[in-house]
This record gives C-alpha cells, sequence and structure tokens, in this order.
C-alpha cells in the first residue's frame, strides 16, 4: 500500500503540534503549582504574623 505523501505530511504536522501543545500544558501546569505555592506561602505568612 502507497501512502499519499499529502496525508504523510499532515501525519507529521499533527505530531509535531502535539508535542508542542502537550509541552504547553505542562509549563501551564508549573505556573498555577508556583502561583499555589505562592499563595500558600502568604496565608502562612499571614497567619504566623497575625
Amino acid at each position: 500500500m502507497r501512502v499519499d505523501p499529502l496525508f504523510s505530511e499532515l501525519v507529521k504536522t499533527l505530531q509535531t503540534e502535539q508535542r508542542q501543545a502537550e509541552q504547553w500544558a505542562n509549563e501551564l501546569l508549573d505556573i498555577s503549582d508556583y502561583v499555589a505555592i505562592k499563595q500558600i506561602k502568604r496565608i502562612a505568612q499571614k497567619e504566623t504574623e497575625g
């Protein structure tokens, strides 16, 4: 069976975009973790001060 070159190119593009999307998702998760940790530290600091 011969694979259409256009189809083959489409698959490559989709795989690349999927990897990029996964990378962005991981970065967003990292950012939300960072923000959550900062908020927890701020709350803890308020409790020790007050």
